[in-house]
């Protein structure tokens, strides 16, 4: 399956021009350094820019994902209580710019998704992550909500 590269994506959003492109593809052969991060280093685009190129990625591919890989933020959490998470079978990843990453191993309908942008006030991105890892992580949000402070069964936003 075809994944589109980094500098592909950050070009079709118009945030880098097709020489910025091949500027940072000719710093990427000297240096070895990835794609994003010469781009973020030479102030081309902002952290959080590449944060959405790399999700739009990594969604688009569908390829699997390991969710402490990309890191399990508290205030995830909070937004979907345990009890949804262990329902819909997904792990909340992070939150940023008005988005929440999701894991999942099972295909979402599209009105689950909507419900859960509603009741998180979030735009709902879902990555795919095999089932082993889901009920790894899922047996784990219960201590996660421990250290957050907020209950199992507490309301999906406050």
């Amino acid at each position: 399956m075809y994944a589109p590269f980094i500098g592909e994506i950050l070009s079709d959003l118009g945030l880098l021009t097709d020489e910025q492109v091949s500027a940072i593809l000719d710093l990427q052969r000297e240096s070895g350094e990835k794609f994003g991060e010469i781009a973020f280093r030479l102030g081309w685009v902002t952290a959080e820019q590449m944060w959405d190129a790399w999700v739009d990625q990594i969604c688009y591919c569908r390829q699997f994902v390991e969710p402490q890989m990309i890191g399990i933020d508290a205030e995830a959490v909070q937004r979907v209580t345990v009890s949804t998470s262990h329902a819909l079978e997904i792990i909340p990843l992070r939150i940023w710019n008005g988005n929440m990453l999701i894991a999942t191993a099972t295909e979402l309908s599209p009105a689950v998704l909507h419900d859960l942008s509603e009741k998180t006030g979030c735009h709902i991105r879902v990555c795919r992550a095999l089932p082993e890892s889901i009920r790894y992580h899922l047996d784990r949000l219960d201590d996660l909500t421990v250290c957050t402070g907020v209950p199992a069964s507490a309301p999906m936003f406050g």
